[in-house]
């Protein structure tokens, strides 16, 4: 997707910034807690939680067109942090990242701050609901659950499963692929930069061998093998249970 890219160390700083900006101006309000906002949340502390090589850096993308101006954070199909620089608001980034979410990584739930109206309703406007689900984080912070309609769901969609990888993504959209840094799983045959050090992606080799394209389509299905190498997505049975399940209906099964 245009201007969507993942984040690199370089960004770090401003993904720092735009998480702390965001809190000040728009959760300190309900909660007045002047030495946590204003003292313990700060912009040193917070970019050493997307230390290089860290999961949280691994999952974020951020919206850059020239300038860094929105971050979004996804674990799995749950989207951790969607944030955008405030003089940028309202200018539709926020909704390029929750679509590239959703369309590329299937990010079908989150948490939202009960207090938050406006995040509230902006993802009711892109399909997601209540789901009457309620935790308390750190003791004083209530969020509510909120989750995707399954007819919003990028696998209930009508999608190309040709383009699905091995572990259950999809390379369209990649600043890598669209940069010429990588020709994509599928078109590399698994020989992509992020598994140069063992030469080929385990989960492509192994569906290769088992003459299946993603991992839901294997007899073995689910095996012991594929949570431990697709380490990165805790919900990797569930996302591959769902394209199983649409490739058998496109397929008239």
């Amino acid at each position: 997707m245009e201007h969507i890219r993942p984040a690199t160390i370089s960004d770090v700083s401003r993904i720092a910034e735009m998480i702390i900006t965001n809190y000040r101006i728009n959760f300190y309000p309900f909660f007045k807690n002047d030495p946590f906002y204003f003292g313990e949340l700060n912009v040193l502390d917070m970019a050493k939680e997307y230390k290089e090589g860290s999961e949280n850096l691994k999952n974020c993308f951020v919206y850059d067109d020239g300038a860094v101006k929105g971050v979004i954070r996804i674990s799995g199909t749950e989207i951790e942090k969607l944030f955008i620089e405030p003089t940028f608001q309202s200018q539709g980034i926020g909704a390029k990242l929750l679509n590239f979410a959703i369309e590329n990584h299937n990010a079908d739930r989150l948490w939202v701050l009960e207090y938050n109206k406006r995040g509230i309703e902006f993802y009711k406007k892109h399909g997601f609901s209540l789901t009457g689900e309620k935790m308390i984080e750190d003791e004083w912070v209530p969020l509510l659950k909120m989750e995707l309609a399954k007819e919003k769901s990028r696998v209930n969609k009508d999608i190309d499963l040709s383009k699905i990888t091995a572990c259950g993504e999809c390379c369209d959209g990649c600043k890598k692929k669209a940069d010429g840094i990588c020709k994509g799983c599928i078109e590399a045959d698994g020989y992509v930069p992020e598994w140069e050090e063992s030469g080929r992606c385990k989960v492509h080799e192994c569906t290769r061998k088992q003459g299946v394209q993603f991992c839901g389509l294997c007899e073995k299905f689910p095996c012991d093998d594929i949570t431990k190498i697709v380490h990165w997505n805790s919900d990797i049975i569930k996302n591959q249970t769902i394209l199983r399940d649409k490739f058998k209906e496109q397929q008239g099964k």
